[in-house]
């Protein structure tokens, strides 16, 4: 779950009582129901929540005795649109934090290093590869933004092995640029049609001399970011993503087929901030939930001046609780 997406920037001028105000920013619902959607939006999250919420409501009825129906992203409708209290008070605790952090940062003059945003945004990406695909830019760039900045006020939680180990598994996904040489093919079939199985046959022998150095002169040249590379879409990204450099490959396109070639990967190196973020992200859930066991965000939430739309619970920083201080929903106390 996009727990962690900043708030700011996204403040609407609707009338309507917000879900939360922060030092004085709001919170609106209409933020809360765009990042639920995004979110819920990717069948495998919500089955994987779902179901870890099953288990433990097996398991507390074990200890207990006592059967209480298990809590979803969808629930009951009872929160916020058609998603379940319990998930929509977790989102709103993460969207709590995330601004309270911000906030904290641009009062001490501090931000993330352009480098740090890249590797949040990699670590994310490398850690659940079809969810990040599935999220709109938007949530994306917020979540990476996110991840950034909980590692910039809290470096007191990087485990080296892990951090390192993750990297060195994910190596693919950690890079801020990649510059490509396309050129288009397309070959016309009866009746003004495509002949898609003609066009790949060409594309892919063409992908062979490009590899072998022999096609260089013609095509387009273009650099991505990460982010523009995967709004070109599943396909390119399934056939280019990881591709070496010097290495090219045929690529199904509207029109036909197109040979690419991967020209230089600008890698982001190992380092600190590297292993900050992949903390953040890989051993801690990034993302997914507010921040467990960070002394420094729990100070700065205490020390912020929140409230909470009574539907969706009170702030309480007296439940003990792995994600205190923390929004509690009106019915059950998060656990």
């Amino acid at each position: 779950m996009l727990a962690g997406g900043l708030a700011g920037g996204l403040a609407g001028c609707s009338t309507a009582p917000p879900a939360a105000i922060v030092n004085g920013q709001a919170i609106s619902v209409q933020q809360l129901n765009n990042q639920m959607q995004a979110w819920s939006s990717d069948k495998t999250y919500v089955a994987e929540f779902d179901y870890q919420m099953q288990q433990q409501a097996q398991q507390q009825a074990s200890q207990s005795g006592s059967n209480t129906p298990p809590n979803s992203v969808e629930g009951n409708g009872t929160g916020s649109g058609v998603y379940g209290m319990y998930w929509a008070s977790l989102q709103l605790s993460g969207m709590i934090t995330a601004t309270a952090v911000h906030q904290y940062l641009v009062r001490h003059g501090l931000s993330p290093s352009a480098r740090q945003v890249a590797a949040a945004w990699a670590s994310e990406y490398a850690a659940n590869p079809s969810l990040w695909r599935q999220l709109p830019a938007w949530a994306r760039t917020r979540a990476a933004a996110y991840d950034a900045e909980h590692a910039l006020v809290d470096r007191s939680l990087t485990s080296a092995a892990t951090d390192k180990s993750f990297y060195k598994a994910h190596k693919q996904y950690f890079w801020s640029q990649v510059c490509l040489l396309t050129s288009d093919v397309t070959v016309p079939g009866p009746g003004g049609t495509v002949d898609m199985r003609a066009s790949r046959t060409q594309a892919e022998k063409l992908a062979g001399q490009m590899t072998a150095g022999a096609a260089r002169a013609g095509g387009s040249r273009f650099c991505d970011s990460p982010e523009q590379f995967l709004e070109r879409g599943k396909a390119y990204d399934d056939a280019v993503g990881t591709l070496p450099v010097g290495r090219a490959v045929a690529v199904r396109r509207s029109y036909g087929y197109q040979a690419v070639e991967v020209l230089s990967r600008q890698v982001i190196p190992y380092s600190a901030e590297v292993a900050d973020d992949i903390e953040v992200v890989a051993v801690h859930g990034g993302a997914e939930a507010p921040p467990t066991g960070d002394n420094k965000v729990i100070a700065i939430l205490k020390a912020a001046k929140i409230s909470v739309n009574p539907t969706y619970g009170v702030w309480d920083t007296s439940v003990p609780s792995p994600y205190a201080p923390q929004v509690l929903s009106a019915n059950q106390a998060i656990h």
